[in-house]
């Protein structure tokens, strides 16, 4: 939902899953207007939003980080202001 909320106008969400190495990884692209270097480092504490009044709670990207986390993983991001924002979701997986 952020990512969509991200794009204004037309834009790409591009959703791609992949195993590298020893983690299964989701990637989530969005083609919005990225997000500053300060917020990076706060985006995944609980409240922060940059997000109007009314439309959202500033906890979503907090509780996957923690779901993430309690499964062995980590959540990456690599952003550019006016190019977009890429996560991605790594969580090691078990091959039989």
């Amino acid at each position: 939902v952020n990512a969509i909320h991200a794009i204004e106008g037309a834009g790409q969400l591009t959703i791609e899953t992949l195993v590298a190495g020893p983690d299964a990884v989701v990637r989530i692209t969005d083609s919005g207007g990225g997000i500053a270097a300060d917020d990076v480092a706060k985006i995944f504490e609980p409240g922060f939003t940059r997000k109007s009044a009314g439309v959202g709670t500033g906890l979503g990207l907090s509780i996957c980080h923690q779901i993430v986390e309690r499964h062995g993983g980590r959540i990456e991001v690599d952003t550019e202001l006016g190019r977009g924002t890429t996560f991605s979701i790594h969580i090691p997986h078990q091959r039989e």
